[in-house]
């Protein structure tokens, strides 16, 4: 009499997980470490390598070219900051030129308070024209906080509902995703770019480092030497 074939529990398992060797080993759904073949590290989850920066950045945000830098994980409650703090300023230009210009007009009309106070003129114009898109840059990433989530992952929909993938860093609440973002600990670089330079850096890099700009073009790591034990064939 043929045994019954016993149901394991991975068979039924309900995740996305794959399960291998019988239910023995188990991997995501993309079982591929992510690997940065310019920066030859193995990058962790979130972080993505900027092309113009040239390095891997933790939990990359976007590349800003008004700050000139990187917004990732050590600065982006900064970067925030900024953001709101430009956009209160746009609101707040925007209306004192306006009450100005409105005082002006009393009597005159718009045209004398035009000749009269160009400069307001001028910043009213600018702030009516900045005032949108900055405004909608802040509601933007403050979306992108409650959310516990990056410009990177939402423009890639990493986790868009359509997709059937929640959120794993989310906290379950606006508040405490706005509370881990932009008030949490700060956790340290990973360059540490202000210690001093180790002493036992390989012989190569630590003379293009060590040395003057001058003199460090000029110089070429060696050759490999071969090995004594792997002569190098003759030629007949």
């Amino acid at each position: 009499m043929a045994s019954r074939r016993v149901t394991r529990k991975w068979e039924v398992f309900a995740g996305r997980n794959r399960f291998w060797c019988d239910g023995r080993l188990m991997t995501a759904p993309h079982p591929g470490l992510k690997y940065c073949f310019t920066c030859k590290m193995f990058r962790p989850p979130r972080a993505s390598h900027c092309s113009l920066c040239d390095n891997c950045v933790d939990r990359f945000d976007h590349h800003c070219p008004w700050v000139g830098n990187c917004v990732g994980r050590r600065n982006y409650r900064y970067f925030y900051a900024f953001v709101v703090s430009l956009s209160f300023l746009a609101v707040w230009v925007l209306a004192c030129a306006a009450a100005h210009l409105a005082l002006e007009a009393r009597g005159a009309g718009l045209a004398a308070a035009l000749r009269a106070a160009p400069a307001s003129a001028l910043a009213a114009a600018v702030c009516f024209l900045a005032v949108w898109s900055v405004l909608g840059l802040a509601g933007f990433h403050t979306y992108l906080a409650s959310t516990d989530q990056t410009t990177n992952e939402d423009i890639k929909g990493a986790f868009s509902r359509r997709r059937g993938a929640d959120n794993p860093y989310s906290r379950g609440s606006a508040c405490a995703n706005c509370w881990h973002v932009l008030c949490g600990p700060t956790p340290p670089s990973l360059l540490d770019r202000r210690a001093p330079l180790r002493p036992d850096l390989p012989p190569p890099f630590a003379a293009v480092v060590l040395l003057p700009p001058a003199s460090a073009s000029a110089v070429t790591p060696a050759a490999p030497r071969s090995h004594p034990s792997h002569p190098s064939p003759r030629r007949p």
